[in-house]
């Protein structure tokens, strides 16, 4: 029994924070599918757990992305912004032409109505 103790301890050893995590989440999502309905008198304990587990998770991932981005080289970061760029930029361009396109043409929203009024006179 000790030996499986300790192989199970060596293997969670192995494994990365991120890598627990993801695997914790992964048991969970598996343990709720088959599970789920005979474990509903457990609800609030569940609750509880998942909100303090989800404390580390976000800030986790922040710096996480920012030590990724940190040790990036020079040439690779600009690589990555000519590739992302125009991809970042176009979602921000179609965003704003759909809520342009979804306002309302009154007073208050005129700015976006003129070139669409003019173009269909």
């Amino acid at each position: 029994m000790e030996q499986l103790n300790s192989r199970k301890k060596h293997l969670l050893s192995k494994l990365g924070l991120n890598a627990q995590i993801f695997l914790s989440f992964l048991i969970d999502i598996i343990l709720g599918l088959f599970f789920g309905d005979m474990c509903s008198v457990l609800i609030p304990i569940i609750k509880a757990f998942t909100n303090i587990r989800e404390i580390p998770i976000i800030p986790l991932i922040i710096f996480s992305l920012i030590a990724g981005i940190g040790r990036l080289k020079h040439v690779k970061v600009r690589a990555v912004a000519v590739k992302a760029g125009p991809v970042r930029l176009s979602s921000w361009d179609f965003g704003l032409l759909r809520h342009a396109a979804s306002l309302p043409c009154d007073e208050k929203h005129l700015i976006f109505c003129q070139p669409f009024q003019q173009r269909h006179r």
